[in-house]
């Protein structure tokens, strides 16, 4: 089955241990809702890595090889990536891959290092092309610094694998983790990509899904501070990734309804602007993180309640306070609901950050 056995004769390593890290001490196993688990964790693996852990001693060695006859390790350095429910969505595979970052520029100057590079990743149960897109394929292999031929798509079949080295990474709340991750970033996307990085432009991303049903009128304001040929309104899924770093490569601000698409601001340049338009009780933080982490500015505007009619039966009237968005089925009433941007509100907090950053 999906197990990884971790074989060892001592309580430290690498791995929780009974809900403690000897090595890494910052562990905090978490809920979804960022709330601490009580208790002991029963699983040697990080927090949302997907698979399930155990330890085993050597003593139980002998009993292991009666049932596989023998162990044959694969040499190198391998990673093993699995995704929860939230894999599909743009952001949540980004701070999945976003590991392997941390991993390479935490280590970039240790030469102590064992594993200087992966010699191969697996996901698990993904299937290509069909479970993976072309910006998802492409930031694993620049997170990861694996080419196509190292990434390997595979079901978890029952054979059993040995390695003497493997990362399994578990989930991250953010892509950088601090500016300095973010400055290397961009150096090696400039890099790898020919990208010249240039505050010129804005782009504003459209949705098919939480649509701005005032677009034109958000449209004709924009229109009073940028040519209209200094502005990009675009589609991202239509796009390919290159497309799409490219774009925001030489943007100098950022405007979207809350959503993936806003992952790729960390393709922008130093000091860009990001706004971000969410619904009325939707106090979500994921994409300011992201924002500050790079090394960028961040901003929020909190849309009306309005118009009215669409608001009005009862999801909506059963999800209008702080205490029932703790309900997930709330936080997914708000989060796609439909968008009305009130443009005397928006104009005034725009005309600070046109003054000050743009």
């Amino acid at each position: 089955g999906n197990v990884l056995i971790y074989l060892t004769d001592e309580k430290e390593g690498w791995f929780e241990y009974n809900g403690n890290l000897f090595i890494w001490d910052t562990f905090q196993p978490m809920h979804y809702n960022e709330t601490l688990m009580s208790g002991p964790v029963d699983s040697p693996l990080p927090f949302r890595s997907g698979l399930t852990g155990k330890y085993t001693k050597n003593w139980h060695l002998n009993a292991i090889l009666k049932t596989v006859g023998t162990f044959v390790h694969t040499d190198g350095c391998h990673a093993l990536l699995k995704f929860d429910e939230t894999g599909a969505n743009l952001f949540h595979y980004a701070i999945k891959a976003a590991t392997f970052l941390a991993y390479r520029y935490a280590n970039k100057d240790n030469n102590q290092r064992v594993c200087k590079h992966f010699d191969s990743i697996k996901l698990v149960e993904r299937v290509k092309n069909v479970s993976s897109n072309d910006w998802q394929d492409n930031f694993l292999k620049f997170a990861s610094d694996v080419n196509e031929n190292q990434i390997i798509y595979d079901d978890f079949s029952q054979d059993i694998k040995c390695y003497k080295r493997l990362f399994v990474p578990g989930t991250a709340k953010y892509i950088f983790t601090g500016p300095a991750e973010s400055v290397q970033f961009r150096r090696e996307a400039a890099e790898r990509y020919n990208l010249v990085f240039e505050r010129k432009r804005a782009v504003f991303i459209l949705r098919k899904d939480r649509p701005v049903l005032n677009q034109r009128e958000v449209n004709a304001y924009l229109f009073t501070k940028f040519r209209r040929d200094q502005i990009d309104f675009v589609y991202l899924e239509k796009l390919s990734f290159r497309q799409q770093i490219e774009i925001m490569s030489k943007a100098a601000l950022l405007i979207g309804v809350h959503g993936a698409g806003l992952t790729n601001m960390i393709f922008m340049p130093i000091d860009a602007v990001i706004i971000e338009i969410i619904s009325p009780y939707m106090p979500l933080h994921l994409y300011e993180r992201m924002a500050l982490g790079s090394e960028l500015s961040y901003w929020r505007f909190i849309a009306d309640y309005y118009p009215a009619a669409i608001h009005m039966d009862e999801k909506y009237k059963n999800c209008s306070n702080k205490i029932n968005m703790l309900e997930l089925d709330c936080y997914y009433v708000w989060r796609d609901a439909p968008i009305y941007i009130n443009v005397t509100k928006f104009s005034i907090m725009f005309e600070k950050i046109f003054e000050t950053f743009i």
